[in-house]
Formats: C-alpha cells, sequence, structure tokens
C-alpha cells in the first residue's frame, strides 16, 4: 500500500496526494473523484461547494466521506469478483 524504493528514507501511502488535496481544497478533490468515476453523481460537486462554504468543514467531511467510502467500495467489488481473499480462509 505505500511507495517504498529500495533506498529512499520516505515512504506514503498511494492516495496521499487525494488526502492532501481533500485537505486543502475539498470541492477540487470531489470534481477529481467525479472525473475518475465518469461523473456518476455531479450533484456531488454542488454538495461540496455549499458544504464547504459553510465553514469548511462540512465540505471537508463530505471530501473524506467519498474518499473513504471509495476505498471500502473497491475493497468489496475486489471481494465480490474474488481477487480479494480473505486472509482466515488460507489458514
Amino acid at each position: 500500500m505505500s511507495s517504498c524504493k529500495a533506498g529512499k528514507p520516505f515512504c506514503y501511502p498511494k492516495n496521499m496526494f487525494d488526502y492532501l488535496i481533500a485537505l486543502i481544497m475539498p470541492p477540487l478533490y470531489v470534481i477529481i473523484y467525479e472525473y475518475r468515476t465518469g461523473f456518476t453523481e455531479p450533484f456531488n460537486i454542488f454538495k461540496s461547494l455549499i458544504l464547504t462554504s459553510m465553514f469548511y468543514f462540512p465540505g471537508f467531511m463530505h471530501a473524506m466521506y467519498l474518499l473513504t467510502n471509495k476505498e471500502e467500495a473497491r475493497n468489496e467489488n475486489a471481494e465480490k469478483s474474488g481477487t480479494y481473499r480473505n486472509l482466515n480462509d488460507l489458514r
């Protein structure tokens, strides 16, 4: 899950860029998220703009929800397709 190379002193998660963008400017992350998903729910962009204009924190929470929900959905899809295995089944 981390981007470590041999001899490099600093390791970081692959989605660190997403976390930084969500922290600095939540609506921008939501636009990037919608672009990656093919604009399946463009209303998320509008929601993020409105929530961010209400003292930043609600918009930040919305962006973080989308970010964490994306990771959970990816794990669920991998589990359904059989590419993800429960480690307890391997014992």
